[in-house]
């Protein structure tokens, strides 16, 4: 049962974030088990898993429903992801670190910075680039042997647009924000410098800087990101309100 429960947990999450249920939209859970092929205490379960993960709430008199978040809620997310990031980096360059690691964190640093070189005209660029941002990210929160910090970052990143790998890349832009990700990966290149060289303190800055240069590309480029027709939309976008926010 274990095995179907995340099943039926991860497939909700993602019909969730692709918007096929609208915010405030209530979840039958005899109809989604029906269109699900699944029993109703395993839609149970699995909306209970997604209430934690703030995807959903509970109503008396009206069960679940799906949440709905304002701009500013995910960038007030983003800032504490990024406080939290910046304890792990810091944590992370206190460490004795492998030299291993080090090279790890430097061949991602190397990967994205040659993408970025030959531009990001391409979808399949532009993905390569989200997968190794989210896996940098990811791989100094991991060595920083902090499991309730692993803990509290991977809860907020459940929240939509929040993750490392929910980056913009601005359609309104002939080169899709290439300069924003060029200042993106100066921060990389800088934080992992810091941790090779043990500078705690600075690489506690540097990315806590770099969580709210996110922030700020987020709040320019909000509005491109849901006008672009052509590239598919980050998962989450729907659950965002576009009437609450004035840039």
């Amino acid at each position: 049962m274990t095995a179907q429960l995340a099943q039926t947990t991860q497939s909700l999450r993602e019909a969730i974030l692709s918007g096929k249920y609208a915010p405030n939209a209530r979840l039958r859970e005899n109809v989604l088990a029906k269109a699900m092929g699944v029993s109703r205490t395993l839609v149970r379960l699995a909306l209970g898993t997604l209430e934690q993960d703030g995807l959903v709430a509970y109503q008396t008199n009206r069960g679940f429903e799906v949440c709905g978040f304002t701009r500013e809620d995910v960038f007030d997310a983003i800032a504490v992801r990024g406080n939290l990031e910046a304890m792990a980096a810091r944590l992370t360059a206190e460490r004795s670190l492998e030299r291993t690691d080090i090279a790890g964190l430097e061949h991602h640093v190397a990967q994205m910075e040659a993408i970025l070189e030959t531009g990001l005209h391409s979808l399949a660029s532009r993905v390569r680039w989200v997968d190794l941002n989210a896996e940098f990210h990811d791989r100094i929160v991991f060595l920083c042997g902090n499991g309730a910090l692993r803990r509290s970052i991977d809860h907020l990143c459940a929240l939509p647009l929040v993750s490392a790998r929910a980056v913009v890349f601005n359609s309104a832009s002939r080169d899709h924000g290439l300069a924003y990700l060029k200042m993106a990966q100066a921060d990389h290149q800088a934080i992992v410098g810091a941790i090779g060289n043990r500078q705690g303190a600075r690489a506690e800055a540097l990315m806590r800087e770099h969580a709210h240069r996110s922030v700020e590309n987020k709040r320019k480029s909000f509005s491109a990101m849901e006008q672009d027709l052509e590239a598919p939309k980050p998962s989450g976008l729907p659950m965002i309100g576009i009437s609450d926010y004035v840039g």
